[in-house]
């Protein structure tokens, strides 16, 4: 009987150490799982709500110099992100005019994992590259980066056209402005532009937008308001033309200075093919009326579609 006793003893004793065993063997499983899942999510920096979060980043590869002026008129960005599931949109923003560039113009403005952007046929100007990031399916945590840079091709002062490549397709309307860049007190300017008119033929000319903007009256000889006048440069597939700059002595100032607008050619593109316009004469002169050395060497080149 006592021996009876001690075994289920025994038993009883052997099933409590068991069933103990068995609650720290289920504790230590539940901690470590614990501490794996805590683990993993502190491993997830693209996870918002993990606890190590990293904001999207992105390192160039390839990208002008802040503020460096650039002597071609394009210009290439390539970039890395900090991760795999990093996505992105970009652009670049003439700063003078606004125009906003892309890649091409079939950029989507969705976001996407391209890392690399080339612009070409940049005019002279200030620019600015814009670059947006984030992770794919973590929206609302996004990293801005603008990169200032300047195109400057011709050195000033000079006489431009702008836009120097314009892209349009046949029977359509489009407008290239000619800009004075760098000037100082410049009261009159004769001008003489070519274009080829098997592809392009012209609509008119308007005054610019610099003479306003300084208080000035802008007058243009002949007036390319009348069919005749435009005609006869269309046969001759060249605009001739006079400016002058008037403004009154109570304001302080009869001339132009400075960068912008001085005359607005619109054209319709009329055959497809590539043509461009030209400077075959650029001649401006001071409020002294002696002349002013400008370079003019740039043409616009258009590609009708």
């Amino acid at each position: 009987m006592d021996t009876h006793r001690s075994q289920k003893l025994s038993i009883w004793r052997l099933t409590i150490v068991l069933q103990r065993a068995l609650a720290f063997s289920c504790m230590a499983l539940s901690l470590t799982l614990f501490v794996g899942c805590q683990t993993k999510q502190r491993a997830n920096p693209v996870d918002p709500g993990g606890t190590s979060f990293e904001m999207p980043s992105v390192s160039f590869i390839a990208c002008p110099d802040s503020n460096q002026i650039l002597s071609i008129d394009s210009v290439t960005f390539a970039w890395k992100g900090n991760s795999s599931a990093s996505v992105y949109r970009f652009g670049l923003v003439n700063s003078l005019s606004g125009q906003v560039y892309y890649p091409s113009t079939q950029y989507s403005s969705d976001w996407d994992t391209t890392r690399y952007a080339v612009f070409q046929h940049l005019d002279d100007s200030p620019y600015q590259f814009v670059l947006v990031t984030e992770y794919a399916g973590a929206g609302g945590y996004t990293t801005t980066y603008a990169k200032p840079f300047m195109v400057k091709t011709v050195a000033v002062p000079a006489i431009l056209f702008v836009k120097k490549y314009t892209d349009v397709n046949a029977g359509s309307e489009f407008e290239i402005d000619v800009w004075v860049d760098g000037v100082q007190r410049v009261f009159a300017g004769d001008l003489a532009i070519a274009f080829d008119t098997k592809y392009l033929q012209l609509v008119t000319v308007a005054e610019g937008t610099l003479p306003e903007a300084s208080g000035l009256t802008q007058m243009l000889v002949p007036d390319f308001g009348l069919s005749k006048v435009v005609s006869s440069a269309n046969s001759l597939g060249e605009i001739d033309l006079s400016t002058a700059f008037l403004g009154s002595s109570s304001v302080g100032d009869t001339a132009i200075s400075g960068t912008g607008s001085i005359l607005k050619l619109t054209f319709t593109a009329v055959a497809a093919g590539q043509t461009s316009l030209s400077f075959r004469r650029a001649n401006l002169r001071d409020v002294d009326d002696d002349p002013l050395v400008v370079g003019y060497g740039q043409v616009a080149t258009v590609d009708v579609k």
